[in-house]
């Protein structure tokens, strides 16, 4: 019959108490450091240092706008689902700028509220600049809801939280569709706008389509009600 050895249990239970005594102390170490625990730069303000919002950064227009904002010193986000932008413009503006607090990319989808209230949450922001749309004419003309939804409603969630948040500055990317085919490029702020046939076709055509949906859903209800009538009057 074999007994244990009193010294290898004394071994192994000084083992144990060691290791959580080097535990203990990495971690009382860490809390100590100046960088552990310590809030993210870009949700903080600072003076004299602007951070814009820039959606659809990963776009061509949104991505040259961020660096021209990086290269005039703005602290940067850039949020984008990356269905129409490139990544490979972001990794370009990461190597451009490397510095911590300057830049930083957020994947996220302007549709989906809860995410866009988090990025509003954890980041102080002064501006916003809105870029993230589609913008395909023909495909526009297949897929109207598509386009009202991205463009209109996401905008909307874009604007309730910069309401909620307190960010009261916003640039709003239009069309360059509206100069039509201008004379003279590149297109400046002083190039006339064409005909507002344009955005009065679009007007009416989303009262049209908002008048056909509700009168889709009258029917239905008038078809229920008429089964419901029906049925009732079988039964008495």
């Amino acid at each position: 019959m074999e007994y244990p050895d009193p010294k290898r249990k004394s071994n192994f239970v000084g083992k144990i108490l060691m290791a959580a005594t080097l535990t203990a102390l990495c971690i009382i170490m860490l809390k100590q450091s100046p960088n552990f625990n310590t809030r993210s730069r870009f949700s903080e303000h600072e003076e004299g240092l602007i951070h814009v919002l820039v959606t659809g950064g990963a776009g061509y227009i949104g991505s040259h706008a961020a660096l021209r904002l990086l290269k005039e010193s703005y602290r940067v986000t850039i949020v984008d689902n990356l269905s129409r932008g490139n990544m490979g413009a972001v990794k370009v503006l990461q190597k451009l700028f490397p510095e911590p607090g300057q830049l930083q990319f957020v994947y996220a989808d302007l549709g989906d509220l809860k995410a866009v209230n988090k990025i509003f949450s954890e980041n102080a922001f002064d501006a916003v600049m809105h870029f993230a749309a589609v913008a395909y004419v023909g495909e526009s003309t297949l897929d109207p809801l598509k386009y009202y939804h991205n463009i209109t409603s996401n905008t909307l969630v874009i604007l309730e939280s910069m309401a909620a948040h307190d960010v009261k500055t916003l640039i709003y990317s239009s069309t360059c569709a509206t100069y039509g085919e201008p004379e003279k490029m590149p297109i400046t702020e002083e190039t006339p706008q064409a005909s507002c046939k344009l955005g009065f076709m679009l007007n009416h055509f989303a009262i049209f389509l908002f008048q056909s949906i509700h009168m889709e859903k009258l029917r239905r209800w008038q078809r229920i009600s008429s089964w419901i009538t029906q049925r009732t009057q079988t039964r008495q």
